[in-house]
């Protein structure tokens, strides 16, 4: 990994190498390994004429011992980490030279490191019984490492993740954005003041409770502390973009398409990006790109093109989509929670038919078809009558009511997907599909509370 141990790591990591068979009894070889990482750690550089009247007093220029110890402490640490060491995260190394300098990594061979390649891989793949399989693998890299802080930052990420698009299809019961939990994010930073992912996270979660000077702060930290990976990160992207700077949020996006040219997830956040500064065609095509044959990634891609079509104007295909977006099977979600499971067979079909119904209303209603409109509502009241399990999403009912034409319901609706922090909220300022309310003043003071302060591009 790009990240270095921490200075109490590396420090804890010596005691260990000392405390081993290889070193616990040469002294003289502890005393030579501690100097030169203490050394390193101070960034001093160091040469034989300093080495040497420390370790090896009274030293004798002409009799010069440093340069084979050296060399038998270099042997004796890589024989460490080939066999007694071989599972340790941190990993300790002297260059090969007279410079005497020492280096320190995180071990790809550490059995922390394979629970977060684990918890990586399961995230990348954005299915949702996987996300509990990436949230098991970080814990138990917390856990048996709990003072290795880039653990602590992936486990916020997941952990917004999970929230994010959770909310998004409203799986099991609404879940609120303003929720996330950001105790990892500030663990990772208590642990690593220059961890920059740490501070990526940090200012994601501040994101996402809408906490605009705390975002802020976090971000222009971590642009402090390595630049060109801030600028590489999509929640940073994400972040530009929510404060108006959209040209530089839409170049990073790009970037990342470039980096990723089969990064499924990185696709869909560039076409996301397109569709909110209104490039649609661009959104379209970049959109397309993502080609996968099922899963939670597939659904998220029907439900950005069915909103992009309708922008659009061309209804059928948008249509399509959400209804395409909307048949989620029971067979897709079943991994998520026993609740899920025991719902599936009754309820499964009654939620499905409601996920997207607001979107559904809204594109009938713009192409003139009143008449399916007027039966998609009919056999919305029909569910309602027959189940209990209808839970029409306060975001949802806001575009229903703007279907019907009815203005100030559609507002209420919308301010309460606000405060119970709908996934979609951070986006309100921004949403193609709500321009039709952008010049009611109820929606302008909504916008004053929600929207942050914007910026120039």
């Amino acid at each position: 990994m790009k990240e270095r141990p921490t200075t109490q790591q590396v420090l804890a990591q010596l005691e260990r190498i000392e405390a081993s068979a290889l070193f616990a009894k040469s002294p003289k070889k502890k005393h030579l390994l501690r100097f030169i990482v203490e050394s390193a750690l101070e960034h001093k550089a160091i040469s034989e004429k300093d080495i040497g009247p420390v370790v090896f007093p009274p030293f004798d220029p002409e009799q010069n011992p440093v340069r084979v110890q050296a060399l038998n402490v270099r042997k004796r640490l890589e024989e460490y980490y080939e066999k007694l060491g071989k599972g340790d995260l941190v990993e300790i190394g002297i260059e090969p030279g007279a410079g005497y300098e020492a280096e320190f990594s995180y071990s790809d061979r550490s059995e922390v490191l394979t629970h977060v390649k684990k918890a990586i891989a399961h995230r990348n793949r954005l299915w949702f019984g996987l996300f509990n399989g990436a949230l098991f693998e970080i814990f138990l890299v917390c856990r048996d490492a709990p003072e290795f802080a880039p653990g602590h930052a992936l486990y916020a990420e997941i952990d917004v993740i999970q929230k994010v698009v959770w909310g998004i299809f409203g799986i099991s019961k609404p879940t609120s954005i303003y929720h996330t939990d950001d105790a990892e994010a500030k663990q990772s930073v208590q642990l690593d003041a220059n961890l920059c992912f740490g501070h990526i996270m940090l200012g994601t979660h501040s994101l996402l409770s809408l906490n605009w000077s705390a975002a802020r702060d976090s971000f222009n930290t971590a642009m402090k502390i390595d630049r060109v990976m801030t600028e590489m990160s999509l929640w940073y992207a994400l972040y530009l973009l929510v404060i108006g700077k959209t040209r530089k949020a839409l170049e990073i996006a790009k970037i990342n398409v470039k980096e990723h040219p089969d990064g499924r997830g990185v696709w869909l956040v560039y076409s996301l990006f397109l569709y909110l500064t209104r490039n649609y065609e661009e959104a379209r095509d970049a959109a397309s790109e993502v080609s996968v044959i099922a899963g939670p990634m597939r659904r998220l891609q029907e439900l950005l093109m069915g909103l992009i079509f309708m922008e659009l104007r061309d209804y059928g295909k948008a249509l399509g989509y959400f209804e395409a977006a909307s048949a989620t099977t029971g067979r897709e979600w079943h991994t998520v929670n026993l609740e899920w499971k025991l719902l599936r067979k009754e309820k499964d079909f009654v939620l499905r038919r409601a996920r997207y119904i607001g979107f559904m209303c809204l594109c009938l209603a713009r192409s003139g078809q009143h008449d399916r409109l007027r039966k998609r509502l009919d056999e919305l009241n029909r569910l309602y009558a027959v189940s209990d399990a209808v839970e029409i999403r306060p975001m949802q009912r806001a575009l229903i009511y703007m279907a019907c034409g009815g203005g100030h319901r559609a507002l209420t609706a919308l301010r309460i997907a606000c405060l119970r922090g709908d996934a979609f909220v951070l986006g309100l300022h921004l949403c193609p599909f709500l321009d039709q309310l952008r010049d009611h003043p109820r929606f302008i003071r909504l916008m004053e509370r929600f929207q942050p302060p914007q910026q120039k591009n």
